[in-house]
């Protein structure tokens, strides 16, 4: 069930390549998602070379992206990683305004990228040590870390999974220098369609992590995560329960939506800031 728990209005601002983002309890990120597949068959929904990535970049940030993550396959290869790195590079190269995020499991190609200075953010998911979250925060200034919930991918069905998802936080959390702390985001999996079940308890427990926590929390919204089912609809008819689930989550507080549909959640995003900003605490 929703507890609807009160969002605690601390206020932490972190710097994410060229930008600044003042998490405050009230405000909302778009961090709009670009997946890149260059060397698998196609997709509506994915992006093959650098061409749609620009113009895929463009709608994202028109309509108030302000991070924007290339997310790539299961499915590494050198050729493709050779197409992720120079499309990362036209990102950047072209829209200086925006924080670059990257989300692979592939580790060589996150170093290959922060080497390059091709990117502002990484999430961190099932193949991340302490060793390389540390790594990152220490050697990469204006770089900003999103730690997945590992849980999702691991987590014994007998166990109160909330709380086990808190202790896997805070573990990681109090082994890290306070400096390195101010750098980190939580993600804690919701939306991500890997297990429904498991990712509404974390929904409906969102304002307790972020509050106990101290940390923004990234909240990922997609059609095709949760409503299969959807696909016989018109595109009109999916955004409904886009909102709905999106409300949700800003109502408990999340920080960051990422999303591909940046335009029919934003002004959605704009009336709840406006609501927290006039009746919250």
């Amino acid at each position: 069930m929703f507890s609807f728990e009160p969002v605690e209005t601390w206020i932490k601002e972190i710097k994410i390549g060229n930008n600044s983002f003042l998490f405050d309890g009230f405000r909302c990120y778009f961090m709009g998602e670009l997946v890149l597949t260059p060397t698998e068959p196609g997709h509506p929904l994915y992006v093959k070379d650098e061409a749609q990535a620009v113009h895929v970049t463009e709608d994202l940030l028109a309509h108030g992206a302000r991070l924007l993550e290339v997310t790539t396959s299961l499915q590494s290869s050198s050729q493709a990683n050779e197409i992720i790195l120079s499309t990362l590079k036209t990102l950047k190269d072209t829209f200086f305004g925006v924080s670059l995020a990257i989300r692979t499991n592939d580790e060589n190609l996150v170093k290959q990228a922060l080497k390059a200075d091709l990117i502002d953010f990484v999430t961190l998911n099932e193949w991340t040590t302490q060793e390389t979250l540390i790594s990152i925060l220490n050697e990469h200034d204006d770089v900003a870390v999103a730690l997945m919930n590992d849980l999702l991918f691991h987590s014994d069905s007998e166990t109160d999974f909330v709380e086990a998802t808190f202790e896997f936080y805070s573990s990681n959390i109090k082994k890290l220098g306070l400096e390195e702390r101010e750098k980190l985001l939580i993600d804690l999996g919701i939306g991500m369609g890997y297990d429904k079940r498991k990712e509404f308890e974390l929904l409906g427990s969102l304002a307790e992590f972020r509050n106990e926590l101290e940390k923004p929390v990234v909240l990922t919204v997609r059609w095709n995560a949760y409503f299969e089912d959807m696909t016989q609809l018109s595109i009109m008819d999916r955004f409904s329960p886009l909102i709905a689930f999106s409300t949700m989550g800003l109502l408990q507080g999340a920080d960051v939506i990422r999303t591909r549909d940046v335009a029919p959640l934003s002004e959605m995003v704009h009336v709840i800031e406006n609501f927290k900003m006039e009746f919250g605490d």
